[in-house]
C-alpha cells in the first residue's frame, strides 16, 4: 500500500553508458554531393546509466561504484522502524520523475512551544542522479502552517549520512537514529528559549538582511515577503511563540522558503525547500538564531557517516 500511494512501485535498473564517436565523413551514397558522418559505439568506462524500470526514463549517468538503494528499500528501512522504534510513516514521494525519493516519519510526541503545536519528523531521502547521498534527518514541522525545518546539521543524532560509494546498512542506520531522540529533547529546550526571546523589527531585519547578505537601502522582494511574514503576515501571527520573537523569525523565513519562493512547480519548490538552496536557507537561520540564545555553543559536533 505505501509504494503504490507514493509511486513508487518500480525499481531502478542499471545499464551500460554508450556514445557515438565520429571519426570522420564520407559520401552519402542516397543523398549525391553530401557527406554522411562516420562513427563508432563506444562504451563510457567506469560509468553506468540508471533508468526506471516501469516508464524506462533515464534517471543519470553514475560512477560503477554507485551503489543503488531501491524505492522499496527505502520503504522496508522505514518498515523496520515502525516495529523497533514506534515510529509512524505518514507520507512518502518521487521528486523529479524518480531522480529523488523522500519518505517521512514521525518520531515522537508533538510539542508546545507556548502556544504553538511543533511535530518531530525523520526524513529519509536518497537521490539516483548523483546530486546528494543517503540521508537520514531530523526535523521539525509547525502544525499551524506545515513550515518544516531541519535541526541544527553540524550535531550528532541531527544527521546521518551514508555516501553512495558505501554499502547501506540499515541496521547501522537505525541504531544511530537513536540519537534523535535525544536530539529532539535539545530542540525542544531551544524551540522554547527562541519563543522566549523577545525581537523587535529593527533587530529582526538587521537579523534577516545578515541572513540574506542584503545591504541597508536595498529591499528585494523576498526580504520584503520575509519581514512582512514576521509583522503579522505569517500563518498564526497571534501566537505568543512567534509574535516579535526570535522564533517568529525563524518561522518567517521557513514560510516564505516553504511556500512563497517562486517556483517551477511545486515539486521544484519542495526539492529547494527540504535538500536545496532553500534548505541552506533555513538552516543558516535556525543556526544564526542559535547563535544568540547561545553564544557560546560550539561543540564542534560532525554529521554521522556511516560506510557500512
Amino acid at each position: 500500500t505505501w509504494k503504490r500511494e507514493a509511486g513508487l512501485t518500480w525499481s531502478v535498473k542499471e545499464g551500460r553508458v554508450l556514445f557515438e564517436r565520429i571519426l570522420g565523413e564520407q559520401p552519402n551514397q542516397m543523398v549525391a554531393g553530401t557527406l554522411s558522418a562516420v562513427t563508432e559505439t563506444v562504451e563510457f568506462p567506469k560509468r553506468k546509466a540508471l533508468y526506471r524500470s516501469d516508464t524506462l526514463a533515464p534517471l543519470s549517468i553514475v560512477s560503477n561504484e554507485f551503489h543503488v538503494v531501491q524505492p522499496e528499500d527505502v520503504l522496508e528501512f522505514f518498515r523496520k522502524l515502525v516495529e523497533s522504534h514506534g515510529f509512524k510513516l505518514e507520507t512518502a514521494g518521487v521528486l523529479k520523475g524518480g531522480r529523488k525519493i523522500w519518505a517521512l516519519a514521525r518520531i515522537a510526541e508533538e510539542i508546545k512551544v507556548f502556544d504553538d503545536i511543533v511535530q518531530p519528523y525523520c526524513l529519509f531521502s536518497t537521490a539516483y542522479d548523483a546530486t546528494m547521498a543517503t540521508w537520514a534527518r531530523l526535523c521539525a514541522t509547525r502544525v499551524v502552517c506545515a513550515n518544516t525545518i531541519v535541526c541544527a546539521e553540524n550535531e550528532k543524532g541531527n544527521i546521518i549520512r551514508v555516501p553512495h560509494n558505501a554499502t547501506l546498512n540499515f541496521d547501522e542506520v537505525r541504531l544511530q537514529l537513536g540519537l534523535a531522540l535525544n536530539a529532539w529533547e535539545k530542540f525542544k529546550v531551544r524551540a522554547l528559549k527562541m519563543a522566549e526571546h523577545e525581537i523587535k523589527d529593527p533587530e529582526a531585519e538587521k537579523f534577516l538582511r545578515e541572513l540574506l547578505g542584503v545591504a541597508e537601502g536595498e529591499t528585494p522582494r523576498g526580504l520584503a515577503k520575509i519581514i512582512e511574514l514576521f509583522k503579522g503576515a505569517q500563518a498564526g501571527h497571534a501566537k505568543k511563540s512567534t509574535r516579535q520573537t526570535l522564533w517568529g523569525v525563524v518561522q518567517a523565513v521557513a514560510e516564505h522558503v516553504d511556500h512563497n519562493t517562486y517556483a517551477r512547480s511545486d515539486d521544484t519548490r519542495l526539492d529547494s525547500a527540504w535538500f536545496g538552496g532553500g534548505n541552506v536557507v533555513k538552516i543558516r537561520a535556525f543556526q544564526k538564531a542559535l547563535a544568540i540564545i547561545e553564544p557560546a555553543n560550539d561543540d564542534g559536533g560532525k554529521e554521522e557517516k556511516i560506510a557500512a
